[in-house]
């Protein structure tokens, strides 16, 4: 604007904002090029450029961009599939096995009777005394 000779604070907003009258076009966005004055991301030339060389048929294929030149097959994939149910399985089974064992292990602590209680006879004053042992003289 400076370089144009325009001043912005002495006109009003619609003055600054709008088309200028003489045809000019106001700034534009490209989302490869950012803000221009010559084009909007629709009319960007390289950019649909580059979409048609992607959409391109170079490669045999179809409207839904899938390729119709396919010479081989993912065989992993399937593998991996089986081999991810085998999984599951074996951690199922393994969760039972875990879970059963839980359960017999409650079984087994409510089979079990409790231990009888014993009395215990502690020793008198007079049992200990008889017991200690006088040392002898040298």
């Amino acid at each position: 604007m400076d370089r144009q000779g325009f001043d912005p604070l002495g006109h009003t907003p619609m003055e600054v904002v709008p088309n200028d009258s003489n045809g000019l076009k106001g700034l534009h966005h490209c989302m490869l090029h950012g803000n221009n004055n010559t084009h909007d991301t629709s009319e960007c030339k390289t950019l649909q450029a580059q979409a048609k060389k992607l959409k391109g048929n170079n490669g045999g294929s179809n409207q839904n961009g899938k390729s119709h030149n396919k010479s081989w097959k993912n065989k992993a994939k399937g593998e991996t599939d089986d081999s991810k149910i085998e999984l599951a399985t074996l951690v199922k089974k393994a969760t039972q096995l875990i879970k059963q064992q839980e359960l017999n292990a409650i079984e087994l602590t409510t089979k079990v009777e409790p231990v009888k209680k014993r009395k215990v006879k502690w020793p008198s004053a007079e049992d200990l005394k008889e017991e200690q042992v006088l040392p002898i003289p040298v």
